[in-house]
């Protein structure tokens, strides 16, 4: 089943202080409000680094029931209890969407590393989607 904002905030991974957020389709950005500058400038990131990968997510997002949350955490103590690892990011899968979670820091996002982690994450969905209806459509 697809988990929606009323399943994120009853998860490990949701803090409170999470106050706005983007949605494009399956690709859900939660942040602080403070946040707004770095959570735009990854969203536009992906728009412009994973145009193929967007258009997939896009096109069988009505079919496929699963969501990529993108989670920018305002401090690293919030991150850290969420994840359990001092990690700058970290991808998980959490029921049948995929999490990346985000250290935010004074430094911002290293966009090398996100970009690692957002193939990793893609790659982790199309195997995913790919066991549970390979019958109905293509990948």
């Amino acid at each position: 089943m697809k988990n929606g904002y009323s399943q994120l905030i009853q998860s490990k991974y949701f803090v409170t202080d999470f106050n706005s957020a983007i949605f494009d389709g399956p690709i859900r950005i939660y942040f602080t409000q403070v946040q707004e500058s770095l959570a735009l400038k990854i969203y536009f990131h992906i728009q412009n680094h994973f145009v193929n990968e967007v258009k997939k997510l896009k096109d069988i997002s009505s079919q496929v029931p699963s969501s990529l949350f993108i989670l920018i955490y305002p401090n690293p103590e919030s991150y850290e209890k969420c994840f359990e690892t001092a990690q700058p990011m970290s991808v998980v899968n959490w029921e049948s969407d995929l999490v990346i979670g985000i250290n935010e820091n004074v430094g911002g996002v290293d966009f090398a590393l996100f970009d690692v982690q957002f193939k990793t994450a893609y790659g982790q969905w199309l195997e995913q989607n790919q066991k549970t209806r390979h019958d109905e459509f293509s990948l």
